[in-house]
């Protein structure tokens, strides 16, 4: 007998395969035998028990006849190892002995083995317990796969929320909250929205627009996340973030001041499709906000108060190339970056402002102190341009 018996008649793809590791030939061609009526099964025959572990990480069979008495190695030994190799631990195991007796089989089981048989056993017995085993391990496989597949998707969709949501506020909706509503004291929002952006684009394909406010897009949202910022929303060529929300920073102010510079930079460094810089007009406001998740399909996670009214006039009254902030930010700022007073102008519902336009840092930023109010608050602070 050859080492690899003949299989049955039916396509390898539907059989599975029987690791039989015996060292009596005559003996493991009579099990063969025995199993070659079943189309469903193709047995693999090891005569070497200190093989057998590699065999069966080769063959990647369903099910094991492991012999119990053999001359290379105890078949107790075999089935440990194989237990212990995370690629074979699950597959059955069947010793196969001579021996009838309650202690040897309760040491087989102790060791691992899934099933005890007495050889030579009864053919239809043998087909039975093999086919049981085989049936039983598909089930787990697919089972494993099933697991697998709906881990995967969980991560897909943990993902996605997470491109939709704060992570704070997914993990809340995960939990199960249905009516997400925050009050913060404190907080910054800032606007960004690209200037003239339809005359510098007007010669580009829909593709190549879309493709140059991903370009843009995706480095703001590098810029906030590596600031600890939470991007809310973007609508068409403005871009809306907030600092300090969901979860509360006493920087806030501070921190979107840094990206509304570095916003700045990315920004002038690309052109349009006349060769002429893209500029941003950019505005951003501190004070109370509300914060929420609306809709129960396609949710959003937006933000509502006069901080967010403000926010955006600076950015919609504000000049190209320019940071707008009102009174109220700049006296938390003033400290640590500089200013140059634009005066003062009309909002609806709010009267006159004044504002200011943010010029650059007064001081290295590893050397800004964050403050956590306005108490105190001074106006002796200069109002420099970049430089002075």
């Amino acid at each position: 007998m050859s080492d690899s018996p003949a299989s049955s008649a039916v396509a390898p793809g539907s059989q599975w395969v029987v690791l039989l590791v015996d060292d009596q030939q005559m003996v493991a061609e009579r099990i063969t035998f025995m199993l070659s009526r079943q189309p469903e099964l193709k047995v693999v025959y090891c005569r070497d028990g200190k093989a057998a572990p590699d065999m069966a990480r080769a063959s990647r069979p369903s099910v094991i006849l492991q012999d119990l008495v053999m001359p290379d190695v105890d078949g107790l030994t075999v089935v440990r190892e194989l237990r212990a190799d995370a690629a074979t631990r699950n597959i059955p195991i069947i010793v196969l002995s001579g021996k009838d007796d309650a202690q040897t089989k309760s040491d087989s089981f102790a060791a691992g083995a899934n099933d005890y048989v007495v050889k030579l056993p009864d053919k239809l017995e043998l087909a039975a317990r093999v086919l049981y085993h085989a049936r039983a391990y598909q089930n787990q496989l697919q089972r494993d796969e099933a697991y697998r597949q709906l881990e995967q998707a969980r991560e897909a969709a943990d993902r996605l929320l997470l491109n939709i949501l704060p992570a704070p506020i997914a993990e809340r909706l995960k939990r199960g909250e249905t009516n997400i509503a925050d009050t913060f004291p404190e907080a910054t929002i800032l606007f960004a929205e690209l200037h003239d952006f339809g005359r510098l684009t007007a010669g580009m394909q829909p593709t190549e627009v879309v493709a140059l406010l991903n370009q843009f897009y995706s480095q703001f949202d590098q810029l906030i996340q590596r600031r600890g910022l939470a991007k809310i929303k973007t609508v068409g060529n403005a871009y809306m973030v907030a600092s300090g929300l969901p979860e509360a920073r006493a920087d806030h102010a501070q921190a979107a001041a840094e990206v509304a510079l570095e916003m700045q930079r990315v920004t002038a460094e690309c052109e349009g499709c006349g060769g002429e810089a893209f500029t941003l007009r950019i505005g951003f406001h501190s004070g109370p906000v509300v914060a929420g998740v609306i809709g129960t399909t396609k949710f959003s996670y937006d933000l509502w108060g006069d901080t967010v009214e403000v926010a955006l006039e600076l950015t919609t009254h504000g000049a190209p190339g320019s940071i707008q902030v009102e009174e109220t930010t700049y006296e938390r700022l003033r400290e640590t970056h500089l200013f140059e007073d634009r005066g003062e102008f009309y909002v609806l519902g709010k009267g006159v402002i004044r504002t200011f336009f943010l010029k650059g840092r007064r001081v290295p930023e590893d050397a800004q102190t964050p403050r956590t109010g306005t108490a105190g608050r001074s106006r002796r602070g200069p109002h420099l341009p970049v430089g002075m």
